[in-house]
Protein backbone atom coordinates (compact mmCIF):
# COMPACT_ATOMS: atom_id res chain seq x y z
CA UNK A 1 0.00 0.00 0.00
CA UNK A 2 1.66 3.23 -0.67
CA UNK A 3 0.01 6.47 0.44
CA UNK A 4 0.56 10.27 -1.29
CA UNK A 5 1.22 13.20 0.08
CA UNK A 6 -2.16 14.51 -0.45
CA UNK A 7 -4.04 11.18 1.08
CA UNK A 8 -4.30 9.52 -1.54
CA UNK A 9 -3.85 5.46 -0.96
CA UNK A 10 -3.18 2.56 -3.53
CA UNK A 11 -2.67 -0.83 -3.48
CA UNK A 12 -1.01 -3.23 -5.60
CA UNK A 13 0.16 -7.36 -5.31
CA UNK A 14 2.83 -8.59 -7.17
CA UNK A 15 3.65 -12.65 -7.47
CA UNK A 16 7.70 -12.56 -7.96
CA UNK A 17 8.84 -15.48 -9.79
CA UNK A 18 12.56 -15.28 -9.09
CA UNK A 19 15.03 -12.85 -7.38
CA UNK A 20 18.77 -11.85 -7.15
CA UNK A 21 20.20 -12.98 -4.24
CA UNK A 22 23.71 -13.68 -2.65
CA UNK A 23 23.09 -17.29 -2.04
CA UNK A 24 25.94 -19.11 -3.55
CA UNK A 25 25.47 -22.56 -5.61
CA UNK A 26 26.45 -25.30 -3.63
CA UNK A 27 30.05 -25.36 -3.00
CA UNK A 28 30.43 -29.38 -3.59
CA UNK A 29 28.74 -29.12 -6.22
CA UNK A 30 30.82 -26.10 -8.32
CA UNK A 31 34.42 -26.43 -9.12
CA UNK A 32 36.33 -23.78 -10.92
CA UNK A 33 40.17 -24.66 -11.38
CA UNK A 34 42.84 -24.29 -11.35
CA UNK A 35 43.17 -21.38 -9.09
CA UNK A 36 45.61 -19.28 -9.99
CA UNK A 37 45.86 -20.52 -13.49
CA UNK A 38 48.38 -19.97 -16.24
CA UNK A 39 46.17 -20.61 -19.44
CA UNK A 40 42.94 -22.55 -19.27
CA UNK A 41 39.77 -21.99 -16.25
CA UNK A 42 37.59 -25.45 -15.81
CA UNK A 43 33.87 -24.96 -14.75
CA UNK A 44 32.30 -28.22 -13.84
CA UNK A 45 28.90 -28.25 -12.21
CA UNK A 46 26.13 -30.97 -12.84
CA UNK A 47 23.73 -29.74 -15.46
CA UNK A 48 22.93 -26.89 -17.46
CA UNK A 49 24.44 -23.25 -16.63
CA UNK A 50 25.57 -20.51 -17.76
CA UNK A 51 29.09 -18.59 -17.34
CA UNK A 52 30.78 -15.12 -17.75
CA UNK A 53 34.88 -13.81 -17.70
CA UNK A 54 34.76 -11.17 -16.24
CA UNK A 55 37.85 -8.36 -16.11
CA UNK A 56 38.13 -6.70 -12.77
CA UNK A 57 36.93 -3.81 -14.10
CA UNK A 58 33.67 -5.33 -14.69
CA UNK A 59 33.77 -6.09 -18.63
CA UNK A 60 32.19 -9.38 -19.85
CA UNK A 61 35.04 -11.07 -21.38
CA UNK A 62 33.85 -14.36 -22.30
CA UNK A 63 30.01 -16.03 -21.78
CA UNK A 64 28.35 -18.97 -22.90
CA UNK A 65 26.44 -21.75 -22.47
CA UNK A 66 27.01 -25.31 -21.00
CA UNK A 67 26.28 -28.58 -19.62
CA UNK A 68 28.42 -30.17 -16.65
CA UNK A 69 31.65 -28.60 -17.81
CA UNK A 70 33.58 -26.07 -20.14
CA UNK A 71 37.06 -25.18 -20.29
CA UNK A 72 37.85 -21.36 -20.66
CA UNK A 73 41.48 -20.39 -22.55
CA UNK A 74 43.26 -17.54 -20.65
CA UNK A 75 46.20 -17.05 -22.65
CA UNK A 76 45.55 -14.03 -24.63
CA UNK A 77 44.43 -12.31 -21.20
CA UNK A 78 47.04 -10.43 -18.86
CA UNK A 79 48.46 -11.67 -15.73
CA UNK A 80 45.53 -10.42 -12.78
CA UNK A 81 42.36 -10.85 -11.13
CA UNK A 82 39.17 -12.17 -12.87
CA UNK A 83 35.92 -13.32 -12.15
CA UNK A 84 33.99 -16.04 -13.20
CA UNK A 85 30.04 -15.46 -12.73
CA UNK A 86 28.16 -19.06 -12.86
CA UNK A 87 24.43 -19.17 -12.73
CA UNK A 88 22.18 -22.04 -13.12
CA UNK A 89 18.52 -22.37 -13.27
CA UNK A 90 18.58 -21.39 -9.69
CA UNK A 91 21.22 -20.01 -7.66
CA UNK A 92 24.65 -18.33 -9.03
CA UNK A 93 28.15 -18.09 -7.73
CA UNK A 94 31.22 -15.45 -8.22
CA UNK A 95 34.71 -17.18 -8.26
CA UNK A 96 37.97 -15.11 -8.09
CA UNK A 97 40.42 -16.28 -9.88
CA UNK A 98 44.34 -15.31 -10.56
CA UNK A 99 46.08 -15.96 -14.09
CA UNK A 100 49.66 -15.57 -13.36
Amino acid sequence: TVVGAGGCETTATYDVGSQLSIVDLDNDNLSVYPNPTVENINIELPGQFQYELVAINGEVLFAGNAVDSEVISMKDYASGVYFVNVKSESNSSTVKVVKK
